[in-house]
């Protein structure tokens, strides 16, 4: 891609990531190494949500599946897995239950939706919003495959949060200022690079994270989008440090992930 980001030049001694003007008075590794045991149990945490999901889309959910079927199957198979769950008009599943630490943290399923969102306070408890559209939409195995690597991503984003809060309109608004607004939220940098390093090394088992090897994943309707290819058009020195460190923390997050031998 013509704007794409090079990875070769430039690097920070610190954290080994592109570096920029001022990048090592406020390196945006250094914050993670600092968090590092908490972010340890929420990888955790989040890759075993996953895998319940995962396991709940493989018991009741085929191509053959029909869709009007699938949202409740889905969800029946989910019940099965994660007992830890309180019905009433929706399904909440205690993600609490996993990890105590998470105290009052659920978790429901939004049939007609495609992206996730942590809801703060509400009914008395925190909860993850988590669409599961893409799952219900799949017509082919391969479509299937895709939705689950999505949820995947949705998961490990919105769990980061838990650690890092992000910007309060989940759109990001429509006109760039307000888009801006939202990619440069420090908690969004952190929870979308820690999203596209699930992504990589889900695709990419044992690679090293670069840019070359990530672009063709690059989604053009989503964040990377805006960080991997609009953030890096024209000559505006903001938006490219903001690039600078998903950049670098997308590299941590690799690494992070590998750590735990996860990919």
């Amino acid at each position: 891609m013509r704007h794409m980001i090079e990875t070769e030049h430039h690097l920070c001694p610190a954290c080994g990531a592109p570096s920029h003007a001022g990048h090592l008075s406020s390196c945006v590794v250094s914050e993670l190494e600092r968090e590092k045991s908490d972010i340890e149990r929420v990888t955790t945490t989040s890759l075993a949500i996953v895998q319940r999901l995962e396991q709940a889309i493989g018991d009741s959910i085929s191509a053959d599946t029909l869709q009007t079927d699938r949202a409740k199957a889905m969800t029946a198979a989910l019940e099965s897995i994660w007992p830890e769950h309180e019905k009433g008009g929706q399904t909440f599943f205690r993600i609490d239950a996993i990890d105590p630490a998470l105290d009052g943290l659920r978790m429901m399923l939004a049939p007609r939706s495609y992206g996730g969102a942590l809801k703060d306070h509400v009914r008395d408890f925190r909860y993850i919003r988590l669409g599961v559209g893409s799952v219900i939409d799949a017509s082919t195995p391969e479509e299937i495959i895709e939705a689950r690597l999505k949820i995947g991503q949705i998961i490990v984003h919105e769990m980061e949060h838990t650690l890092a809060y992000g910007d309060d309109d989940p759109s990001g608004g429509e006109d760039p200022e307000s888009r801006q607004r939202y990619f440069s939220n420090p908690g969004e940098k952190r929870a979308f690079a820690k999203m596209f390093a699930y992504k990589f090394v889900q695709l990419h088992p044992g690679i090293p994270f670069d840019m070359e090897t990530f672009a063709p994943s690059i989604d053009p309707a989503k964040g990377d989008h805006w960080y991997f290819v609009y953030a890096l058009q024209g000559d505006d020195i903001e938006r490219k440090k903001i690039v600078m460190d998903v950049v670098a923390m997308t590299t941590w997050y690799v690494n992070h992930f590998r750590e735990l031998g996860r990919d």
